[in-house]
């Protein structure tokens, strides 16, 4: 969809795709256009709202969150298990160079592979654990820093200029869909506690919302 200022000063915005591209005079020639004031004003208040309740969208990542910290905790004790699994084989290891004159070295060598060859499947084990461990930790989201930029965000937008507006917006949604019965405006917000929205900045990882 791209917008238009007809000769007449009506702004709007029509459908970019399809057959209907033409205008009449300073009307387009179907209905795949709708007024700009209008839509605008539809996207901004999806935004507010947003800003405003972000709990419709953040308690359920609240939930996963949680979730994924339950587990990652859950994985750090199986992985401190393993390590005291690896540092006993280690130390019969150990034990074994004070057996030598003892015992006969084909044995000592057979024992000392053996334990090798258990400390080297612990190893595996807990690289595998710690891999899935990492990604439960990456999965952890950051929800009150996301709920504390909501409320900035939610500050500055009491008082903006156009341009203040047009980069929230461009920072903020992600799409409107146009139809005869309704507007959807799909909002983003950051989940990652290292980003924050600036007056030109990007934000980085987002989840999706539909606003209205």
């Amino acid at each position: 969809m791209g917008g238009k200022m007809s000769s007449a000063q009506w702004r709007h915005y029509r459908c970019l795709h399809g057959r209907h591209r033409d205008y009449i005079g300073d009307h387009p020639s179907s209905r795949h256009a709708v007024n700009a004031a209008h839509i605008e004003q539809r996207v901004w208040d999806g935004l507010s709202a947003l800003m405003t309740s972000p709990e419709s969208v953040l308690d359920h990542h609240a939930e996963l969150s949680d979730a994924h910290a339950g587990e990652a905790r859950a994985l750090d004790a199986d992985i401190a298990r393993l390590d005291a699994d690896i540092a006993a084989l280690e130390t019969k290891r150990n034990a074994l160079l004070d057996l030598v004159g003892s015992l006969d070295k084909a044995r000592l060598v057979q024992k000392d592979a053996e334990f090798a060859a258990q400390q080297g499947a612990l190893g595996q084990r807990r690289a595998e654990l710690a891999g899935r461990r990492d990604q439960a930790t990456a999965a952890v989201r950051p929800i009150a820093s996301v709920r504390a930029l909501c409320e900035r965000v939610r500050e500055r937008m009491r008082d903006t200029t156009f341009e203040q507006r047009r980069t929230l917006v461009r920072l903020l949604i992600d799409k409107v869909v146009v139809t005869k019965a309704q507007y959807l405006v799909f909002c983003v917000l950051p989940i990652s506690d290292e980003e924050d929205v600036g007056d030109d900045g990007a934000i980085g990882p987002t989840t999706r919302s539909c606003c209205t």
